[in-house]
């Protein structure tokens, strides 16, 4: 089991050392898959485990199940308490009203049912809320009070992070910053909205992006004898061309930055944030993601503006944050 130096401790400030055979397990839904993962109170690390999902309350339930199954072969542990992150709206009751990765999702009351299969206390959270706890107490803003942990995936979600506290809002859905409108008039949005900044900095976004200036001719061809009316250019395809320093995939990367900054620097105005902490599937780029957000976003900035001065970082734990998160807030709930 992979040992997290720093685990134990925080999660002993949560509460007073428990069972060492016992187990907390974390779970990030998403739109066809579930990932997992359990903390043991000695700061031991299971690994993630994925099962695939059908969208449907009975499916997303019984991979839950039939993980945490897994986990306590695997450990010959008992899991003590769970910890779910979904995107989309998550009430105190661990009902979600809706979600944007699985569309059929309505007033789906998953805490109610994952306690009655498990017979174990259960927190449901929103997603970008559980990255948001891991990056900021045991990832790359840890030692901040005041980080925004934001997430790029098939939309966009935010964890904010306020002296010290998880900020949630008066019902639980504060950090639905990808349905800020940025462009009125703009893309279509499912959430029936038009210019939805997720439209144009989501992570899928920027596979569309390279698309259009391919079709406008902005960008040159970056492979030969490729028919993309049947094969459109992918957003992993750009990443990894930008990962070889390829110069047309800089410039798409370049374009699709500024569009990311835009929502950036509106929530920075208003959260004054010390850290801007980058998530998701999208941050797999690395460094040249990161390198050009910075440089879009010093460039963007107010003359003199101390929001020029905001570092901003990749998330530590990549796709397993909302997993460990999840779990940190099963350990609270024991």
């Amino acid at each position: 089991m992979p040992h997290l130096k720093t685990l134990a401790q925080e999660l002993n400030q949560f509460s007073p050392p428990k069972n060492l055979n016992l187990l907390s397990a974390g779970f990030d839904i998403g739109g066809t898959n579930i990932r997992g993962l359990a903390l043991a109170n000695d700061g031991g690390l299971t690994e993630l485990h994925q099962k695939k999902h059908f969208g449907d309350l009975k499916s997303i339930v019984d991979s839950i199940v039939d993980i945490s199954t897994q986990i306590q072969i695997a450990t010959s542990k008992k899991i003590a308490s769970i910890g779910i992150g979904c995107a989309g709206l998550v009430d105190s009751n661990g009902v979600i009203k809706t979600s944007p990765n699985i569309q059929t999702i309505e007033n789906f009351p998953l805490r109610k049912e994952v306690e009655k299969r498990m017979q174990v206390s259960v927190a449901v959270e929103n997603d970008a809320n559980c990255a948001a706890w891991a990056e900021a107490k045991l990832g790359v803003a840890q030692g901040s009070d005041n980080v925004m942990v934001v997430s790029f995936g098939t939309g966009i979600g935010a964890g904010i992070i306020l002296a010290g506290e998880l900020q949630r809002g008066t019902s639980g859905y504060a950090g639905e910053v990808g349905h800020m409108v940025i462009e009125k008039e703009g893309l279509a949005c499912p959430c029936g909205k038009r210019g939805c900044w997720e439209q144009y900095a989501s992570g899928s976004a920027l596979g569309r992006l390279a698309n259009e200036m391919l079709n406008e001719e902005v960008i040159a061809e970056m492979t030969t004898g490729v028919d993309r009316q049947k094969s459109p250019i992918s957003s992993e395809q750009i990443g990894a061309a930008a990962q070889e320093n390829h110069p047309e995939a800089m410039r798409v990367l370049k374009a699709y930055s500024e569009q990311v900054v835009i929502g950036l620097q509106n929530l920075a105005k208003i959260i004054d944030p010390e850290m801007i902490v980058l998530g998701g599937g999208i941050t797999a780029i690395g460094e040249p993601l990161l390198q050009s957000i910075k440089n879009s976003y010093v460039k963007a900035a107010d003359s003199g503006s101390d929001f020029a001065e905001v570092d901003i970082q990749l998330a530590r734990f990549g796709n397993m944050a909302g997993s460990i998160g999840a779990a940190m807030f099963a350990n609270q709930i024991r």
